[in-house]
């Protein structure tokens, strides 16, 4: 599902607009960026929460010349779903 379709999908669901639906989902992302931004946790209860995690250097290789390299450290987002939405991805096995 791409930006476009995700629009949609919301503005069916919710009955707004696709320009409300647009507004909403640059804020909730913006909300969610800003607060793991600052070390916070995004909570969303029965679907899951979203954080930061710091990932030190470590070594790696170049893909092209497979010398070895240094990756540098970076922060990542990182999200972590409910039980009940691991429940309802893994109802089927």
């Amino acid at each position: 599902m791409n930006k476009k379709e995700l629009l949609q999908a919301i503005s069916i669901e919710s009955g707004l607009s696709l320009k409300d639906s647009k507004t909403f989902l640059k804020a909730f992302t913006n909300v969610i960026v800003e607060d793991v931004k600052t070390g916070g946790k995004t909570s969303i209860p029965k679907f899951g929460s979203f954080f930061c995690r710091h990932k030190g250097p470590r070594p790696g290789r170049n893909m092209h010349t497979g010398a070895p390299m240094i990756i540098d450290e970076t922060n990542v987002l990182i999200f972590k779903p409910a039980d009940n939405i691991k429940k309802i991805l893994n109802s089927d096995k």
